[in-house]
């Protein structure tokens, strides 16, 4: 991966302190929701009981996550929601600047994103969302017990950053031609 990209490009979105902004906020927007999602049983029954309960119940589940995970696991819960918002604002300036590319680093960014929502809760908190793809039960013969997705997920979203990246500092896209033969009857 070359830093250049990203350098250059980190530098003239954030130039703008509106994408900088964005960035935070979406970076807090999918760690709230990173813990929510794999504490969706507690949030639901605490929406029912009364609203003003979120707060409690949001500190309450980040707590819970980071002595469950520890330290360093919850870092890199953090890590990941920080690079999901800086991934989603790069790829909302690049697309406000029109900036033709192939939509790799789009893709890449959201499965980054979806891996650590699969990543960020204990693993009895995250059976429930991964159960949907069927592959709770496999999570124990892991041998990273399941933290095998965060750093796949860190993983995607560099990849991601680098692509999104290397689009906004080019400012063009790489054009392949096909050649045809054509062949005459």
């Amino acid at each position: 991966m070359k830093i250049n990209y990203i350098k250059q490009a980190l530098s003239e979105v954030f130039s703008k302190k509106k994408y900088l902004i964005m960035s935070l906020i979406l970076s807090l927007a999918i760690f709230i929701l990173f813990i929510v999602l794999n504490n969706l049983p507690m949030f639901a029954s605490a929406l029912k009981i009364n609203l003003a309960l979120m707060p409690a119940v949001l500190s309450n589940a980040i707590w819970l996550i980071y002595s469950v995970k520890g330290p360093f696991l919850f870092g890199l819960i953090i890590l990941i929601s920080l690079l999901a918002g800086l991934n989603l604002s790069l790829l909302i300036y690049k697309f406000k600047l029109a900036v033709p590319s192939s939509d790799k680093g789009s893709a890449i960014g959201f499965a980054g994103i979806f891996g650590g929502a699969l990543s960020s809760g204990c693993s009895a908190c995250t059976l429930p969302l991964i159960s949907i793809l069927g592959i709770s039960g496999s999570l124990a013969v892991l041998p990273l017990k399941g933290e095998e997705f965060t750093i796949l997920a860190i993983l995607l979203l560099l990849v991601s950053l680098h692509i999104t990246s290397k689009s906004i500092s080019k400012k063009t896209c790489e054009v392949r031609l096909i050649n045809k033969k054509k062949t005459r009857k």
